[in-house]
Protein backbone atom coordinates (compact mmCIF):
# COMPACT_ATOMS: atom_id res chain seq x y z
CA UNK A 1 0.00 0.00 0.00
CA UNK A 2 1.14 3.21 -0.53
CA UNK A 3 0.59 6.57 1.28
CA UNK A 4 1.61 4.83 4.67
CA UNK A 5 4.82 7.26 5.95
CA UNK A 6 2.60 9.43 7.29
CA UNK A 7 2.15 9.01 11.50
CA UNK A 8 -1.40 9.13 10.97
CA UNK A 9 -0.94 5.52 9.77
CA UNK A 10 0.01 3.92 13.45
CA UNK A 11 -2.18 3.70 15.29
CA UNK A 12 -4.33 0.72 14.43
CA UNK A 13 -7.04 1.59 16.79
CA UNK A 14 -8.65 3.96 14.77
CA UNK A 15 -9.76 1.53 12.55
CA UNK A 16 -12.47 0.20 15.08
CA UNK A 17 -13.23 4.04 15.36
CA UNK A 18 -13.81 4.70 12.04
CA UNK A 19 -15.90 1.39 12.03
CA UNK A 20 -18.25 2.41 14.72
CA UNK A 21 -18.87 5.48 13.65
CA UNK A 22 -19.63 4.24 9.73
CA UNK A 23 -21.81 1.64 11.32
CA UNK A 24 -23.72 4.26 13.18
CA UNK A 25 -24.49 6.16 10.70
CA UNK A 26 -26.60 3.34 8.87
CA UNK A 27 -30.23 2.68 9.59
CA UNK A 28 -31.99 -0.04 8.30
CA UNK A 29 -29.64 0.11 5.27
CA UNK A 30 -29.80 3.77 4.52
CA UNK A 31 -27.19 6.59 4.79
CA UNK A 32 -28.44 8.87 7.54
CA UNK A 33 -26.16 12.08 6.04
CA UNK A 34 -25.04 13.39 3.31
CA UNK A 35 -22.18 11.44 1.98
CA UNK A 36 -20.00 15.29 1.67
CA UNK A 37 -20.92 15.59 5.56
CA UNK A 38 -19.41 12.74 6.94
CA UNK A 39 -15.67 13.48 7.33
CA UNK A 40 -16.37 16.56 8.96
CA UNK A 41 -19.02 14.22 10.99
CA UNK A 42 -16.66 11.86 12.16
CA UNK A 43 -13.62 14.80 13.10
CA UNK A 44 -16.49 16.94 15.60
CA UNK A 45 -17.52 13.05 16.79
CA UNK A 46 -13.73 12.25 17.05
CA UNK A 47 -12.86 15.01 19.42
CA UNK A 48 -15.82 14.36 21.58
CA UNK A 49 -14.28 10.72 22.46
CA UNK A 50 -10.76 12.13 22.97
CA UNK A 51 -11.85 15.37 25.34
CA UNK A 52 -14.23 12.63 27.33
CA UNK A 53 -12.40 9.72 27.31
CA UNK A 54 -8.20 10.70 27.30
CA UNK A 55 -6.14 11.28 30.09
CA UNK A 56 -3.94 13.79 30.40
CA UNK A 57 -1.03 12.39 30.25
CA UNK A 58 -1.45 10.07 27.37
CA UNK A 59 0.32 10.34 24.17
CA UNK A 60 0.06 8.40 21.39
CA UNK A 61 1.60 8.38 17.98
CA UNK A 62 -0.87 9.68 15.00
CA UNK A 63 -3.67 10.30 17.85
CA UNK A 64 -4.80 13.90 18.39
CA UNK A 65 -3.13 15.09 21.86
CA UNK A 66 -5.23 15.67 24.70
CA UNK A 67 -4.45 19.21 25.03
CA UNK A 68 -4.96 20.04 20.86
CA UNK A 69 -8.61 17.44 21.37
CA UNK A 70 -10.39 19.69 24.54
CA UNK A 71 -8.83 23.15 22.63
CA UNK A 72 -10.53 22.15 19.70
CA UNK A 73 -13.74 20.42 20.93
CA UNK A 74 -14.36 23.92 23.06
CA UNK A 75 -14.32 25.74 19.35
CA UNK A 76 -16.50 23.49 17.80
CA UNK A 77 -19.34 21.61 20.02
CA UNK A 78 -21.68 23.75 19.50
CA UNK A 79 -21.46 24.43 15.58
CA UNK A 80 -23.89 22.92 13.32
CA UNK A 81 -22.61 20.90 10.37
CA UNK A 82 -22.76 23.56 7.58
CA UNK A 83 -20.96 25.89 10.08
CA UNK A 84 -18.36 22.90 10.80
CA UNK A 85 -17.74 23.05 6.98
CA UNK A 86 -17.13 26.92 6.37
CA UNK A 87 -14.61 26.66 9.77
CA UNK A 88 -12.59 23.72 8.11
CA UNK A 89 -12.64 25.32 4.67
CA UNK A 90 -11.47 28.70 5.72
CA UNK A 91 -8.64 26.98 8.27
CA UNK A 92 -7.52 24.86 5.03
CA UNK A 93 -7.15 28.25 2.70
CA UNK A 94 -5.53 30.39 6.02
CA UNK A 95 -3.96 29.02 9.29
CA UNK A 96 -3.29 32.86 10.78
CA UNK A 97 -4.84 31.52 14.73
CA UNK A 98 -2.93 29.08 16.21
CA UNK A 99 -5.91 27.27 17.13
CA UNK A 100 -6.48 27.11 12.95
CA UNK A 101 -3.49 25.61 12.65
CA UNK A 102 -4.63 22.67 15.47
CA UNK A 103 -7.58 22.54 13.59
CA UNK A 104 -6.08 22.24 10.42
CA UNK A 105 -3.54 19.61 11.82
CA UNK A 106 -6.56 17.69 13.36
CA UNK A 107 -8.88 17.81 10.73
CA UNK A 108 -6.19 16.21 8.23
CA UNK A 109 -5.76 13.33 11.39
CA UNK A 110 -9.36 12.28 11.05
CA UNK A 111 -9.51 12.31 7.63
CA UNK A 112 -6.30 9.72 6.86
CA UNK A 113 -8.17 7.59 9.39
CA UNK A 114 -11.13 7.20 6.96
CA UNK A 115 -8.61 7.27 3.97
CA UNK A 116 -6.86 4.28 5.40
CA UNK A 117 -10.58 2.34 6.44
CA UNK A 118 -10.83 2.61 2.40
CA UNK A 119 -7.81 1.38 1.80
CA UNK A 120 -8.22 -1.73 3.61
CA UNK A 121 -12.15 -2.10 2.28
CA UNK A 122 -13.36 -1.93 5.44
CA UNK A 123 -15.83 0.64 3.84
CA UNK A 124 -16.59 1.77 -0.01
CA UNK A 125 -16.74 4.69 -1.73
CA UNK A 126 -20.38 5.13 -0.60
CA UNK A 127 -19.07 4.65 3.03
CA UNK A 128 -21.16 1.46 3.17
CA UNK A 129 -19.21 -0.76 5.79
CA UNK A 130 -17.78 -4.18 5.16
CA UNK A 131 -19.20 -7.21 7.35
CA UNK A 132 -15.40 -6.93 8.75
CA UNK A 133 -16.36 -3.45 9.51
CA UNK A 134 -19.26 -4.72 11.28
CA UNK A 135 -17.49 -7.08 12.73
CA UNK A 136 -14.99 -5.15 14.22
CA UNK A 137 -17.64 -2.27 15.29
CA UNK A 138 -19.52 -4.97 17.18
CA UNK A 139 -16.58 -5.87 19.86
CA UNK A 140 -16.66 -3.83 23.03
CA UNK A 141 -13.46 -2.55 23.98
CA UNK A 142 -11.49 0.25 25.93
CA UNK A 143 -11.36 3.07 23.79
CA UNK A 144 -7.42 2.63 23.06
CA UNK A 145 -7.08 -0.77 22.88
CA UNK A 146 -8.00 -3.57 20.48
CA UNK A 147 -8.82 -7.44 21.91
CA UNK A 148 -7.37 -10.70 20.51
CA UNK A 149 -10.49 -11.13 17.72
CA UNK A 150 -9.65 -7.49 16.30
CA UNK A 151 -6.28 -8.10 16.26
CA UNK A 152 -6.52 -11.28 14.10
CA UNK A 153 -8.86 -10.01 12.06
CA UNK A 154 -6.96 -6.61 11.17
CA UNK A 155 -3.76 -8.35 10.57
CA UNK A 156 -5.78 -10.64 8.33
CA UNK A 157 -6.56 -7.65 6.47
CA UNK A 158 -3.51 -5.89 6.62
CA UNK A 159 -1.68 -9.04 5.03
CA UNK A 160 -3.86 -9.27 2.24
CA UNK A 161 -3.81 -5.41 1.55
CA UNK A 162 -0.07 -4.85 2.37
CA UNK A 163 1.04 -8.39 1.74
CA UNK A 164 4.06 -7.65 -1.07
CA UNK A 165 5.63 -5.71 1.72
CA UNK A 166 4.76 -6.68 5.42
CA UNK A 167 5.12 -10.42 4.97
CA UNK A 168 8.98 -10.15 3.50
CA UNK A 169 9.86 -7.39 6.60
CA UNK A 170 7.99 -9.86 8.89
CA UNK A 171 10.23 -12.73 7.63
CA UNK A 172 13.35 -10.68 8.26
CA UNK A 173 12.65 -9.21 11.39
CA UNK A 174 15.29 -12.46 13.08
CA UNK A 175 17.65 -11.41 10.94
CA UNK A 176 17.60 -7.65 11.85
CA UNK A 177 20.96 -6.54 13.39
CA UNK A 178 21.32 -2.63 12.66
CA UNK A 179 18.35 -0.59 13.57
CA UNK A 180 19.90 2.75 12.27
CA UNK A 181 20.28 0.68 9.01
CA UNK A 182 17.62 0.68 5.91
CA UNK A 183 15.46 -2.35 6.81
CA UNK A 184 17.31 -5.68 5.40
CA UNK A 185 14.20 -7.09 3.35
CA UNK A 186 14.40 -3.40 0.77
CA UNK A 187 17.46 -5.26 0.03
CA UNK A 188 15.14 -8.46 -0.90
CA UNK A 189 12.78 -6.90 -2.42
CA UNK A 190 14.89 -4.72 -4.84
CA UNK A 191 17.25 -7.64 -6.01
CA UNK A 192 14.67 -10.81 -5.69
CA UNK A 193 11.12 -8.92 -6.22
CA UNK A 194 11.67 -6.95 -8.97
CA UNK A 195 10.57 -4.14 -7.62
CA UNK A 196 12.40 -0.59 -8.01
CA UNK A 197 10.39 1.68 -5.88
CA UNK A 198 12.39 1.91 -3.35
CA UNK A 199 15.20 2.79 -4.96
CA UNK A 200 13.70 6.30 -6.12
CA UNK A 201 12.27 7.48 -3.01
CA UNK A 202 14.38 8.77 0.09
CA UNK A 203 15.98 6.76 2.65
CA UNK A 204 13.66 8.94 5.36
CA UNK A 205 10.55 8.50 3.57
CA UNK A 206 11.01 4.25 3.62
CA UNK A 207 12.03 4.41 6.75
CA UNK A 208 9.14 6.39 7.99
CA UNK A 209 7.45 3.42 5.56
CA UNK A 210 8.99 0.67 7.82
CA UNK A 211 7.92 2.90 11.09
CA UNK A 212 4.48 2.24 10.53
CA UNK A 213 4.46 -1.17 9.56
CA UNK A 214 7.17 -1.75 12.63
CA UNK A 215 4.55 -0.39 15.03
CA UNK A 216 1.40 -2.23 13.49
CA UNK A 217 3.36 -5.20 14.02
CA UNK A 218 4.10 -4.47 18.04
CA UNK A 219 0.35 -3.24 18.33
CA UNK A 220 -0.41 -6.52 17.13
CA UNK A 221 1.79 -8.73 19.43
CA UNK A 222 2.63 -10.44 16.03
CA UNK A 223 6.69 -11.68 17.03
CA UNK A 224 8.77 -12.29 19.77
CA UNK A 225 11.51 -10.09 21.43
CA UNK A 226 13.90 -12.46 19.00
CA UNK A 227 11.61 -11.26 15.78
CA UNK A 228 9.48 -15.07 15.40
CA UNK A 229 6.25 -14.99 14.23
CA UNK A 230 4.04 -16.37 17.54
CA UNK A 231 1.91 -19.05 17.52
CA UNK A 232 -0.95 -17.36 17.27
CA UNK A 233 -0.31 -16.19 14.13
CA UNK A 234 1.06 -18.98 12.92
CA UNK A 235 -2.09 -19.32 10.18
CA UNK A 236 0.11 -16.40 8.35
CA UNK A 237 2.44 -19.53 7.48
CA UNK A 238 -0.08 -21.19 5.14
CA UNK A 239 -0.82 -18.40 3.14
CA UNK A 240 0.78 -18.81 -0.39
CA UNK A 241 2.97 -14.85 -0.68
CA UNK A 242 4.73 -16.26 2.61
CA UNK A 243 5.34 -19.57 1.33
CA UNK A 244 6.15 -17.53 -2.03
CA UNK A 245 8.84 -15.45 -0.29
CA UNK A 246 10.09 -17.85 3.05
CA UNK A 247 12.46 -19.96 1.29
CA UNK A 248 14.03 -17.54 -1.01
CA UNK A 249 14.43 -14.85 1.37
CA UNK A 250 16.18 -16.49 4.46
CA UNK A 251 18.75 -18.01 1.69
CA UNK A 252 19.10 -14.70 0.82
CA UNK A 253 19.33 -12.81 3.96
CA UNK A 254 21.45 -15.47 5.73
CA UNK A 255 24.15 -14.72 2.85
CA UNK A 256 23.52 -10.80 3.63
CA UNK A 257 23.94 -11.01 7.51
CA UNK A 258 27.31 -13.09 6.53
CA UNK A 259 28.89 -10.83 4.17
CA UNK A 260 27.57 -8.08 6.47
CA UNK A 261 29.31 -9.28 9.12
CA UNK A 262 32.69 -10.24 7.54
CA UNK A 263 32.54 -6.83 6.63
CA UNK A 264 32.13 -4.92 9.86
CA UNK A 265 35.36 -6.85 10.74
CA UNK A 266 36.88 -5.38 7.63
CA UNK A 267 35.62 -2.25 8.73
CA UNK A 268 36.90 -2.52 12.30
CA UNK A 269 40.16 -3.80 11.15
CA UNK A 270 40.03 -0.64 9.01
CA UNK A 271 39.73 1.94 11.93
CA UNK A 272 42.03 0.19 14.37
CA UNK A 273 45.44 0.14 11.55
CA UNK A 274 44.13 4.17 10.75
CA UNK A 275 43.92 4.94 14.94
CA UNK A 276 46.90 2.96 15.37
CA UNK A 277 49.04 4.69 12.60
CA UNK A 278 47.56 8.76 13.97
CA UNK A 279 48.77 7.31 17.15
CA UNK A 280 52.56 6.66 15.70
CA UNK A 281 52.05 10.02 14.62
CA UNK A 282 52.10 8.59 10.39
CA UNK A 283 49.65 11.27 9.74
CA UNK A 284 49.68 14.74 7.88
CA UNK A 285 47.26 16.82 9.79
CA UNK A 286 45.32 13.22 10.74
CA UNK A 287 45.62 11.83 6.52
CA UNK A 288 46.68 8.35 6.89
CA UNK A 289 48.15 6.80 3.34
CA UNK A 290 46.44 3.68 2.51
CA UNK A 291 49.15 1.86 1.44
CA UNK A 292 50.42 2.50 5.21
CA UNK A 293 47.20 0.86 6.38
CA UNK A 294 46.91 -1.41 3.47
CA UNK A 295 50.20 -2.63 4.94
CA UNK A 296 49.31 -2.90 8.25
CA UNK A 297 46.29 -4.70 7.14
CA UNK A 298 48.15 -7.28 5.42
CA UNK A 299 45.53 -7.34 2.62
CA UNK A 300 45.91 -6.72 -1.18
CA UNK A 301 45.28 -3.52 -3.16
CA UNK A 302 41.99 -4.69 -4.51
CA UNK A 303 40.75 -5.91 -1.22
CA UNK A 304 41.55 -2.95 0.48
CA UNK A 305 39.84 -0.56 -2.60
CA UNK A 306 36.76 -2.54 -1.85
CA UNK A 307 36.69 -1.88 2.05
CA UNK A 308 36.93 1.71 1.37
CA UNK A 309 34.28 1.91 -0.97
CA UNK A 310 31.70 0.00 1.06
CA UNK A 311 33.38 2.05 4.29
CA UNK A 312 32.61 5.61 2.99
CA UNK A 313 29.06 4.42 1.97
CA UNK A 314 28.34 2.09 4.93
CA UNK A 315 29.92 5.29 7.40
CA UNK A 316 29.36 8.82 5.81
CA UNK A 317 26.41 9.46 7.64
CA UNK A 318 27.61 8.92 10.66
CA UNK A 319 31.38 9.61 10.75
CA UNK A 320 32.97 12.32 8.37
CA UNK A 321 34.95 10.42 5.96
CA UNK A 322 37.74 12.22 4.35
CA UNK A 323 39.83 11.37 1.16
CA UNK A 324 42.62 12.96 -0.74
CA UNK A 325 44.78 12.84 -3.67
CA UNK A 326 47.23 15.36 -2.03
CA UNK A 327 50.96 14.14 -1.33
CA UNK A 328 54.12 16.27 0.39
CA UNK A 329 56.67 14.33 -2.14
CA UNK A 330 55.73 12.09 -5.60
CA UNK A 331 54.19 8.84 -4.92
CA UNK A 332 53.93 6.96 -8.20
CA UNK A 333 52.15 4.13 -6.38
CA UNK A 334 48.63 3.36 -8.13
CA UNK A 335 45.98 5.06 -6.55
CA UNK A 336 42.74 3.83 -4.79
CA UNK A 337 39.08 4.86 -6.58
CA UNK A 338 36.54 5.67 -4.86
CA UNK A 339 33.47 8.14 -5.00
CA UNK A 340 32.49 7.83 -8.65
CA UNK A 341 36.09 6.59 -9.54
CA UNK A 342 38.18 9.49 -7.72
CA UNK A 343 41.93 9.05 -7.17
CA UNK A 344 42.78 9.05 -3.62
CA UNK A 345 46.04 7.84 -1.52
CA UNK A 346 44.99 9.12 2.01
CA UNK A 347 41.92 9.32 4.55
CA UNK A 348 41.25 10.96 7.51
CA UNK A 349 38.37 9.70 9.17
CA UNK A 350 36.41 12.05 12.06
Amino acid sequence: MEGLHRPFNIPLCQLVWVCKFIVSLWKDEQLTCMPSEINYRFFKSHLKDLHHKMKSEKKIEGVIQKDNADLIYERIKKLKIKELKELISKVLLSRKEKVDRKIYSAYKNTSYYITLAKKLDLINERYYPSERAKSLARHKTTFFYLDSFQKDLIFRILVEKDKDMLIPLIISLPFEQNEKAPRIYLKYIEKCCDVTFFKYITKSQTSNYDKVRLSWIKQLGAVSKRGYLLKKYEWLKNEEAFAEHNENERKFLKLIVRNEEKMNKAFKQFERSYHTLVSEGKHDALFVNLYDIMSLMHCSYNTLNKIIVQYYEQKKEEKIVLFTNLVQSIDKRRRFYVKNQVPVLKVKII
